[in-house]
């Protein structure tokens, strides 16, 4: 009888945990300097920080619950991560990287921009190829423009990281930058760069002789005919630097969601 019961008890817990499957929380992407502040404002009070690293720091603005700074330590600052909790329950999760001159040093949670970015974000992930021949090799190293796509002044560039060496291909920093398409003796080479809002997809490290896919989210920006923006994914320890440049008439083919 007692074994009857065990048997019973057990199918009924693996059916209650079988009705819940593991949701994986995108973690966004944050840039911080030595020299300038990021201010995180959340919706709620934040209960909880962890930082990845002493590198970096973090710490509550003095008068206000739910708003915290962030700051690099040191310019020598490496790739770390920072998970906050709000007294709620909700978990942010960061991915941290060092920049000297970071674009966005305001960032609002919980108005349902973000999280609409995100919805976003995995929809282009699931979205056919728009584009057969925007790709750029380096090293049996390839990074392909897969496709663009817009929604709430966002731009999401849906793209393809392959590694077909026989090493690993471990990324230090994606970056983006609007240049100027002729440089001149006369004039001084000007460049802006873009912070992305969003990443979903992309790890640190592409295992050899693997793929994958990812989505990057940038902010509302405007380029004019004699620029162009482009894309820098720097390997770490490494030559492999990928680079690929989109001029304003691949841009606005950008569909709409």
């Amino acid at each position: 009888m007692r074994s009857i019961l065990l048997i019973t008890l057990l199918i009924a817990v693996t059916g209650l945990y079988g009705q819940h499957k593991a949701v994986f929380i995108e973690p966004y992407l944050l840039e911080v300097s030595a020299g300038k502040t990021t201010n995180l404002v959340f919706p709620s009070s934040v209960k909880s920080v962890d930082r990845g690293s002493e590198d970096l720091l973090a710490a509550k603005a003095d008068g206000s619950r739910n708003i915290l700074h962030v700051k690099a330590a040191r310019d020598s600052m490496r790739e770390t991560n920072l998970t906050v909790i709000l007294t709620d329950g909700t978990l942010y999760s960061f991915i941290v990287r060092f920049n000297a001159n970071p674009q966005r040093l305001n960032l609002q949670f919980g108005n349902g921009d973000s999280s609409q970015v995100a919805i976003y974000a995995k929809k282009v992930l699931l979205k056919k190829k728009m584009f057969e021949h925007l790709i750029v090799r380096h090293s049996w190293v390839s990074l392909q423009l897969l496709g663009l796509y817009t929604a709430s002044d966002v731009l999401f560039l849906q793209l393809g990281l392959q590694n077909r060496s026989n090493t690993s291909y471990e990324i230090e920093a994606i970056r983006f930058f609007i240049r100027d398409k002729q440089k001149t003796r006369r004039t001084a080479s000007q460049e802006t760069e873009l912070t992305p809002q969003y990443l979903l997809g992309l790890p640190t490290t592409i295992d050899a002789k693997h793929q994958q896919l990812g989505v990057i989210a940038l902010g509302k920006f405007s380029i004019p005919d004699n620029k162009y923006l482009a894309l820098h994914i720097l390997e770490k320890n490494g030559e492999r630097d990928l680079y690929l440049k989109l001029i304003n008439s691949k841009l606005i083919k950008a569909k709409p969601l």
